[in-house]
């Protein structure tokens, strides 16, 4: 029997859900982001102007509450810092 391994949200994913962001702001970002290797998709946000900042780093800062276990969330959080 296969156990279905769940895959990490990302975070342009828990934006979109949380109303942040729209699809197609994150599909314009992620098209961008490819233009700049190596930038993480929140700062592509706050270059593009979708979320500030001060928004990333409070939603980084919830979602740190609320995934205890997503490390990844922590690295991109320090990466605002």
């Amino acid at each position: 029997m296969l156990i279905a391994k769940k895959m990490p949200e990302k975070i342009g994913d828990m934006l979109v859900k949380n109303g942040i962001l729209s699809q197609a702001q994150l599909m314009r970002a992620l098209r961008e982001q490819k233009k700049s290797p190596g930038e993480r998709l929140g700062h592509t946000l706050v270059r593009l102007g979708y979320i500030s900042r001060k928004g990333m780093v409070e939603f980084l800062n919830t979602q740190k509450v609320v995934n205890k276990k997503k490390s990844w969330i922590e690295k991109l959080l320090a990466s605002f810092r």
